[in-house]
């Protein structure tokens, strides 16, 4: 179990800022795909990996305690 991570957490990013208390590992394999979702870009091309384009499933680079992470764009609400 990752002492750093807990199931169920998320994070919500601007693309470019590590969010609060996101382990460096964990955003290492991730930063350049939240980067992409965040510029409103798609992870692969349409067809190519996932269901849904928008969204990717990855590992930290601890291989002692890695943690599965879903990525996805989401809509900033609207004020």
């Amino acid at each position: 179990m990752c002492p750093f991570h807990k199931p169920g957490q998320f994070f919500v990013s601007d693309g470019e800022n590590k969010p609060e208390k996101l382990c460096d590992y964990a955003r290492l394999p991730i930063k350049d795909m939240v980067n992409k979702l965040a510029k409103r870009e798609l992870l692969q091309r349409r067809g190519t990996w996932m269901l849904d384009d928008d969204k990717g499933i990855f590992a930290c680079v601890d291989g002692l305690h890695p943690v599965i992470m879903l990525i996805e764009a989401i809509e900033e609400s609207k004020k």
